[in-house]
């Protein structure tokens, strides 16, 4: 298992009136999660979020999935 942040892939998401993350007052604008691939860590995202679609977490174009290491 590895950790993985994900975050918005756009920091403008609250000018970008098509952004999952327009609202972002009421949204998860970052998580990690622990998962075996990126796959699954855009799954449990998608699972663990709030306000913002789950289809955020999973589409590419509009979040990013980055593996962490121990160097940060």
């Amino acid at each position: 298992m590895k950790l993985w942040r994900l975050k918005p892939a756009d920091e403008d998401y609250e000018n970008d009136p098509e952004s999952p993350w327009r609202n972002w007052y009421d949204c998860a604008l970052a998580q990690v999660v622990r998962a075996k691939d990126e796959t699954a860590a855009r799954a449990l995202a998608a699972d663990n979020g709030s306000n913002e679609p789950s289809t955020a977490w999973l589409d590419p174009a509009w979040s990013t999935c980055e593996k962490l290491t121990a160097h940060g």
